[in-house]
């Protein structure tokens, strides 16, 4: 059996349909194809995707608020036969150093306290807030979420 081997890159208008594919892996508030396409076409927004064998497996979007100093990951995936791979600390990593560069000096994310997953790839990196989401959401699960800084100027 080989180790596959991973590219961090920037999404590019040719992933959309993997991308859209990424996305049908959430339970709830999953981007539509539309709003991945775009996304990809936005200035106040970056996206990443890692790949293996040119096939985006797992991706991160990061969302600015025009004249704001904070960013906030709007959504973070990886498909389920890649996690435990360390791919989503390198999203992190690629989100955090996206939002230093345009000056951000906090970079949060908002989870249901229930993805264990998420305490595995911020474990050691990350303070965590209690905080309950703005967004109206259909879950109770999804409505009690984290709000992390994971990057602070």
């Amino acid at each position: 059996m080989s180790i596959p081997s991973y590219r961090l890159r920037r999404a590019r208008i040719e992933d959309l349909e993997a991308l859209v594919r990424l996305e049908a892996l959430f339970p709830t508030d999953r981007l539509s194809r539309t709003s991945v396409g775009h996304l990809l076409r936005r200035a106040n927004a970056d996206m990443y995707v890692i790949e293996t064998a040119g096939a985006p497996v797992a991706d991160v979007v990061v969302l600015y608020r025009a004249g704001g100093r904070g960013a906030r990951i709007y959504s973070l995936v990886v498909e389920p036969a890649h996690r435990g791979r360390g791919l989503a600390g390198l999203l992190l990593g690629a989100a955090e150093l996206a939002a230093l560069t345009r000056g951000c000096r906090r970079l949060s994310l908002e989870v249901r306290p229930d993805n264990r997953g998420r305490w595995r790839c911020t474990s050691g990196t990350a303070t965590s807030t209690p905080a309950r989401s703005k967004r109206s959401t259909k879950t109770a699960a999804s409505a009690a979420a984290m709000q992390t800084s994971v990057c602070a100027a």
